[in-house]
């Protein structure tokens, strides 16, 4: 799959993009890079995506490659979570506007060209401080260190290019009806993000619930799936719940209904917009690559080799053979529940132009995507079309 492939095809997946007019679809011209600049320290490869999106495996990936992960070595960067994540390079970048906004409009940011003393000093903190003074010597070179931090990384691109402008970014993107499937999981720190993206798109009110009815951008049917979500879900906190929270989010199965569409509403949305950014911003050979399934971590097809092997030439910029031995991993772990409910995704399939979204990113891969895309079909009378809308 190549990014001339999926712009316009984005173009078309999704309606409140598309609305925005020609010159916000146009992608502007970018300088011409000079890739014999990039110095390790502003090399590194990033990991991103919506939260629970399936970077864990991605890093797992890395590493067998000899990526030096950030979080692997708590002396040099503390994990956050048992997930991997970490802050560490944050103070590098959070001085940020709303990067949002600049993917919506598709502005381009300035490269920082520090030498390696003025990153140093410009990162503040002493977290990333230690990072760039005691990263192993073997990963001081370029693309050759990495961290994920999969939500704070995709809402920070354009931060984040401006003080590492040789990064190489990957976007993990996950099969939607696996994470909607049980929506409790990230649901807190989810809704919080659906008005910052609704707003980048044109939303102008104060609520969650009032975004989402936004992104339903018209449909009746989407519109009824949120209304139950009429007052915000608090805001849960690294995802931790109380009794409180879990009542107030989970009192009744329209609710439950209305958070999946939510999880839908945010991924049909966020991801065209920051992929659609970043084939203007990261248009250099390796800096973009859509990771389109976790399942192909461990498929055996053309399209899992393929993916794997731009990984190591582009990405990581590795020569020959992939290490031959990497421990299986596991994934889809809610795709049966979703299969098991599918009744109830006719409505769902309304909350906002995710399967569109799908066909656009060359998603459909690997077994139980296929038996998803044909419980999807089947659902909608075998109307193939609205894969492609």
């Amino acid at each position: 799959m190549t990014m001339a492939h999926t712009r316009p095809a984005l173009a078309l997946a999704v309606p409140l993009l598309a609305s925005k007019g020609p010159e916000a679809m146009s992608v502007p011209q970018l300088p011409e890079f000079d890739e014999g600049r990039c110095e390790w320290w502003h090399s590194p490869v990033v990991i991103g995506g919506t939260g629970g999106s399936g970077t864990r495996g991605v890093v797992e990936l890395l590493g067998g490659h000899g990526v030096h992960v950030l979080g692997s070595d708590p002396k040099i960067c503390p994990p956050n979570n048992d997930a991997g994540d970490t802050s560490c390079m944050t103070s590098c970048y959070e001085d940020r506007i709303d990067d949002l906004e600049a993917f919506a409009s598709v502005r381009i940011p300035t490269a920082e060209w520090h030498n390696l003393t003025e990153l140093i000093h410009h990162c503040k903190a002493r977290e990333a401080q230690n990072v760039l003074l005691r990263l192993p010597a073997r990963n001081r070179r370029r693309w050759g260190w990495s961290w994920k931090h999969p939500s704070n990384v995709m809402y920070s691109l354009f931060s984040i290019r401006k003080v590492f402008p040789c990064m190489h970014y990957i976007h993990v993107l996950r099969m939607p009806m696996d994470m909607a499937a049980v929506p409790f999981e990230h649901v807190g720190n989810r809704a919080a993000e659906l008005r910052r993206v609704a707003s980048a798109l044109g939303y102008s009110g104060p609520t969650q619930a009032g975004a989402a009815a936004y992104l339903c951008n018209g449909d009746r049917t989407c519109l009824r799936v949120v209304g139950p979500l009429e007052l915000d879900a608090p805001h849960a906190g690294r995802g931790a719940t109380s009794p409180a929270w879990m009542h107030n989010v989970s009192s009744s199965d329209a609710r439950t209904r209305a958070l999946r569409c939510w999880h839908l509403l945010l991924w049909s949305h966020v991801n065209p917009l920051v992929v659609r950014w970043a084939q203007s911003a990261l248009r250099e050979r390796g800096a973009l690559q859509l990771w389109v399934s976790e399942s192909t971590i461990n498929a055996n097809s053309s399209g899992a080799r393929s993916m794997q092997a731009s990984l190591r030439r582009d990405v990581l910029r590795l020569e020959g053979d992939e290490p031959l031995s990497r421990r299986a991993l596991e994934y889809g772990k809610w795709i049966p529940l979703a299969l098991k409910n599918v009744q109830q995704w006719g409505d769902l399939m309304h909350c906002g132009p995710w399967m569109p979204v799908l066909s656009a990113f060359g998603w459909w891969e690997g077994e139980w995507a296929a038996s998803a895309r044909a419980v999807l079909q089947r659902s909608v009378g075998g109307n193939a079309s609205v894969f492609q809308k």
